[in-house]
């Protein structure tokens, strides 16, 4: 008999909120706040633990057994192929993060019929600077959902029982960790696709009221937020409810990861989401004025639907050096995620990789800062915003 679960699938500190547990829990019976919780009504099955990400993952391990026939790097996990592209539509390139392929590849595959609907995040209407995971069955769906969310964000829907047969996922490497698991059990075999996305850190939801706060504008003011609107690489913009609409540059919010990382985040060695079928993330190398994507497809179904699309979106092959020496920084942090990790021995792959010195200081600072962001947070909300976006310009020149 699987022993009873306290308080939630995992030890709360190695809970990432993926929400892997609720999409699977068929008592309806975890809710989650700072991490996991499961109420009275738990009859014990065990599925919440079978498929929880939280104590960490092989990636080199379990991606030998999912990618067949892909080549490995240390970097950055089982490679099928690897390109740069972007969406043919100007609409969707505009509306996307970098390059709108992920917004084009679902649209394509729910008009091909390839897939029924897929998991993705949005905001919520009712308190449009929340972000939620929604169901998406059309293209405008799809569309509404595009640009890249600062902000954890569970997956609460039961995928089990959604009316939908062929579901894909777009999600950050501890949802697509997790899924993984479910996958393997009757109860995930509706996912059809897993979409990755790049992810060096999330943040709390009080980076967003932090951000609302220094714009001095209150949540109920807000009709509609973006991380990353206007034009590439966009930033930080908030639409009032009277109209008016303030907007910080990205760069001028990079510190905020110092201050509101989740703590499990820190830990975590997956930066291009090894584990997903497709991953995608930022191609800021291409100094490109509308914006590329970075695609790396891992399973040959991921090539397979990739290629399907290419009515849709325009992908070149790239020389994978060029995504690993480019985005070096959030790589060789991730990469010794494992070593911060709040236990031994940590079940992460824990290749040794060689880290230059200059992102080793950038990692002690991190550290440093984070561990004492209370003190920290207290310090720059006090700070004239022109002083918060110089401090943020620093630093984000210090990380690149």
């Amino acid at each position: 008999m699987i022993p009873r679960m306290l308080s939630g699938p995992c030890d709360t500190k190695f809970c990432t909120r993926c929400g892997c547990c609720i999409s699977i829990c068929p008592q309806e019976c975890i809710t989650i706040t700072t991490h996991a919780e499961i109420d009275d009504s738990c009859t014990q099955c065990g599925l919440c633990r079978e498929v929880c990400p939280g104590e960490g993952t092989d990636l080199k391990e379990e991606g030998r057994k999912l990618f067949e026939g892909s080549c490995y790097n240390q970097y950055v996990g089982w490679i099928n192929h690897a390109y740069t592209g972007y969406s043919f539509s100007d609409a969707v390139r505009k509306r996307g993060t970098s390059g709108g392929v992920v917004t084009s590849l679902l649209i394509c595959l729910l008009e091909k019929g390839m897939i029924d609907g897929a998991l993705v995040v949005g905001f919520d209407p009712e308190k449009p600077w929340k972000t939620v995971y929604q169901v998406a069955t059309c293209a405008e769906d799809i569309l509404e959902s595009a640009q890249t969310k600062y902000q954890v964000t569970p997956l609460t829907q039961r995928i089990f029982s959604l009316p939908l047969e062929r579901i894909a996922v777009v999600g950050l490497p501890c949802v697509i960790q997790g899924l993984r698991k479910v996958q393997a059990l009757k109860q995930g075999e509706k996912i059809r696709l897993l979409i990755g996305l790049f992810c060096w850190v999330n943040m709390e939801r009080e980076a967003t009221e932090f951000l609302l706060d220094m714009l001095k504008v209150s949540p109920e003011e807000v009709a509609s937020l973006e991380y990353r609107g206007g034009d590439y690489l966009g930033g930080f913009r908030v639409t009032k409810k009277d109209g008016e609409v303030i907007t910080l540059d990205k760069e001028c919010y990079n510190v905020l990861p110092f201050l509101f990382a989740p703590e499990r985040c820190v830990c975590c060695s997956d930066f291009t989401n090894e584990l997903a079928d497709i991953s995608m993330g930022d191609a800021k190398f291409m100094h490109s004025q509308k914006g590329h994507t970075f695609v790396i497809t891992r399973s040959q179904e991921g090539e397979t639907m990739l290629k399907a699309c290419l009515d849709h979106v325009s992908i070149d092959e790239h020389d994978i050096e060029d995504i690993i020496w480019s985005e070096s920084s959030s790589l060789f942090f991730k990469k010794r995620g494992h070593r911060r990790l709040l236990r031994e021995p940590s079940v992460h792959s824990e290749e040794e990789i060689d880290i230059p010195v200059k992102n080793r200081l950038f990692e002690f600072g991190f550290t440093l800062i984070h561990k004492n962001r209370n003190f920290f947070r207290s310090l720059f909300k006090a700070m004239p915003v022109e002083l918060f976006k110089l401090v943020s310009r620093v630093i984000t020149r210090e990380r690149s």
